[in-house]
């Protein structure tokens, strides 16, 4: 809306990932993946919206947002064969 009542607020997360990797004679490489999302469980919003509506002659102005996760984690095996 380039309205600075309207806008998100500036945020930074951190996240961690580690990555172990094995190599075998029956394939090129086995990757188990674990990785820790918003590691100190911020509480940030990264999107949002903003509507104006008139209604029975009355203006409604209305902000919505998508509140983000918190701490999360994902694991992953990829495999190359």
């Amino acid at each position: 809306t380039s309205d600075n009542e309207r806008a998100i607020p500036a945020y930074f997360v951190q996240n961690l990932a580690i990555r172990y990797s094995l190599k075998k004679d029956w394939v090129k490489n086995i990757d188990f993946i674990f990785q820790v999302n918003n590691l100190l469980n911020k509480k940030y919003v990264a999107n949002g919206y903003g509507y104006n509506f008139i209604a029975d002659g009355k203006l409604t102005v209305g902000n919505s947002y998508f509140p983000m996760a918190g701490i999360n984690f994902m694991g992953a095996v990829n495999i190359k064969f």
